[in-house]
């Protein structure tokens, strides 16, 4: 787990692998407490999606990737937006073209949705467990990364 301070800098490696990265990604990056989503049962959705803007909390940072990880990143983002892009022009093409009209189109479609939402889930390749006034904690950072970071002082 990374433990970023508000307004720590990064040394020039890669989060996901410790290598050598020369452009940052900056991203703002969003957190709540997961019990709020208890809120899209009861009351239901709107309410969770307004009260969860209002009570989130956010931290700007500027992520070191290397070139691989930034393709990779690109990648998802690619795939994510043909797919879902795609959904519904190839799921109404597979039906018409298959003269059935038995569904596979609308199966097709709905595959291919989901495939474009869990492409476009990869993008934030690091994802933050918490996020308060003093700084954030997150989860996917590479070991190797983590060995560059200064060890926490003992009190």
């Amino acid at each position: 787990m990374l433990v970023v301070p508000r307004g720590a800098a990064f040394p020039a490696n890669c989060v996901k692998c410790g290598e050598p990265a020369e452009r940052p990604w900056r991203k703002k990056f969003y957190w709540h407490n997961p019990l709020l989503y208890l809120l899209i049962i009861f009351p239901g959705l709107l309410i969770y999606a307004i009260i969860a803007m209002v009570v989130r909390k956010s931290i700007e940072l500027a992520i070191p990737l290397c070139d691989v990880h930034h393709a990779e990143r690109k990648r998802y983002i690619l795939i994510g937006t043909i797919l879902l892009l795609g959904c519904i022009p190839i799921g109404i093409f597979v039906e018409t073209a298959t003269h059935m009209f038995d569904g596979s189109g609308w199966l097709v479609g709905i595959l291919m949705f989901i495939a474009g939402c869990i492409f476009l889930s990869r993008i934030n390749l690091i994802r933050p467990k918490k996020i308060d006034e003093v700084g954030a904690e997150f989860t996917g950072v590479a070991e190797e990364f983590l060995r560059l970071l200064p060890s926490k002082p003992a009190f």
